[in-house]
């Protein structure tokens, strides 16, 4: 059901799954960089029976078109959603958003409130700092599974100074989250197949090519630096119904982004997927499923 639409000035690769009378959700990814093909692998078919579901490959991502010389702006992901919605003819939608996901989709409500409907946020950031310090503080734990007190300790270190700004924490946190090799996957996904992602590529037909795109689109946005101020400010301004869906042993959302949150909008209803990491739509497919068509068919 996948096809490469023109959007502004460049081709998105957008799914259009379910029935076009149902209601719209559309689906944001994270990474920065890491596509919608394995959020539409394991949820597409299970959301489509309830919804309609639009999936995208951000800008410059997967197959999507690549980046050229022009920029890439955090305002491209929210001007490329708008105008994605008006293209489809739709007048209002609901959104998920996964990671990063969850940043643009906060982003994209605060700038167009009248063209979303419900909000979906799984394991979201909305302050890559905060997210930084959190991933460090469980880092330092694997580092000392596997006995190198000395990296241990410069997580804490870093993850605790607080006159470090954004960039800083997120250099640091990327330098060691490197060198923890394999382990690195239990940051991030709390069941057996650690390697999940890495699995599912190896089986796709897509080349490695596109794949690799990824990388430029968040080398680009980091670059921009957009991304690296805190949203927390947005809160307030959100009026929408949002469901946070946070796995219990991620460290991404943090507890102070949720209960930031949550001050913010106390409406807002949480569920806990207490065997999921980051990826509670893959560890934990039907709690997913089943949350997300109960909230969206609440509006209805």
């Amino acid at each position: 059901m996948g096809e490469r639409v023109t959007i502004r000035d460049t081709h998105l690769w957008v799914d259009d799954l379910g029935d076009p009378k149902r209601p719209a959700v559309l689906y944001l990814h994270g990474g920065p960089g890491s596509g919608c093909y394995d959020f539409v692998f394991h949820q597409g078919q299970r959301l489509a029976r309830s919804v309609r579901l639009i999936a995208v490959d951000q800008r410059g991502v997967l197959r999507s078109d690549p980046l050229t010389k022009r920029s890439l702006s955090l305002k491209d992901l929210v001007e490329d959603a708008e105008a994605l919605r008006s293209h489809l003819g739709i007048a209002r939608w609901s959104l998920i958003g996964h990671s990063f996901g969850g940043y643009v989709g906060l982003l994209y409500a605060a700038t167009y409130p009248d063209s979303i409907d419900r909000l979906v946020f799984e394991n979201p950031t909305f302050d890559f700092g905060a997210s930084a310090r959190s991933v460090l503080r469980r880092m330092a734990l694997e580092y000392g599974v596997l006995g190198n007190q000395e990296k241990a300790q410069t997580c804490l270190s870093i993850a605790y100074d607080e006159k470090l700004d954004t960039r800083s924490l997120w250099n640091g946190f990327s330098e060691l989250s490197n060198g923890l090799d394999d382990q690195r996957d239990n940051l991030y996904v709390y069941g057996p197949n650690k390697q999940f992602f890495q699995q599912l590529i190896r089986e796709s037909s897509l080349e490695d090519e596109l794949w690799a795109r990824g990388a430029d689109h968040q080398a680009a946005l980091y670059q921009e630096g957009a991304v690296l101020e805190p949203l927390v400010s947005l809160f307030s301004q959100i009026s929408h119904p949002t469901l946070l869906i946070r796995g219990y042993y991620d460290a991404v959302f943090g507890l102070d982004q949720l209960h930031l949150y949550m001050k913010a909008n106390p409406h807002s209803k949480l569920v806990v997927a207490d065997a999921s990491g980051h990826f509670v739509h893959v560890e934990q497919p039907d709690l997913f499923a089943d949350a997300v068509t109960n909230w969206i068919a609440a509006s209805t």
